[in-house]
């Protein structure tokens, strides 16, 4: 007989059925994601798995191509890299697919023209996303930090009324 552990499940949204409140389905604890696997673990040797992220393979089938592979990453790094690496003008091809839907692992593979490589290209391209989401991240917390000296205080408005009334 075997047995499956109960995980937590968010209890709005979820599954919208009273009989789920805050407990994953069977059916999708089957498949779940084990957390161990999301987390940086340190190996025999001493290195980490954050030293093995990104490996790449020379693609034999296209000239100038090469697949990486992406440990612990999913969908919203592959699209992010995919949609940058079509900025620029010396990659020929590029795309992404998922390992597998309970694999955090994608394949990224990549055509360059001559004067390049993919790997340069890659980690140019990784280097602009990172601009980006700091340059974003900046800009979102001036715009909040805006936001919030323009907006009076909710304690401000309690102290008010209990003083009011």
């Amino acid at each position: 007989k075997a047995t499956v552990s109960v995980l937590n499940w968010p209890s709005r949204g979820g599954w919208g059925r009273a009989g789920h409140k805050g407990v994953m389905p069977v059916s999708s604890r089957i498949n779940a994601v084990k957390p161990e696997t999301l987390i940086n673990i340190q190996r025999e040797d001493g290195t980490h798995d954050r030293d093995h992220k990104v490996s790449e393979e020379k693609d034999e089938k296209m000239p100038n191509a090469s697949i990486f592979t992406f440990e612990k990453e999913d969908h919203t790094l592959g699209n992010m890299l995919r949609t940058q690496m079509h900025t620029n003008e010396k990659v020929l091809f590029c795309g992404y697919k998922p390992d597998h839907p309970t694999v955090h692992t994608f394949f990224l593979k990549v055509q360059t023209d001559h004067g390049t490589t993919p790997a340069t290209c890659v980690g140019q391209a990784l280097r602009e996303m990172l601009f980006v989401t700091r340059s974003f991240g900046t800009k979102l917390s001036e715009a909040l930090s805006e936001h919030e000296e323009t907006q009076p205080r909710a304690e401000s408005k309690k102290d008010d009324a209990m003083f009011q009334g």
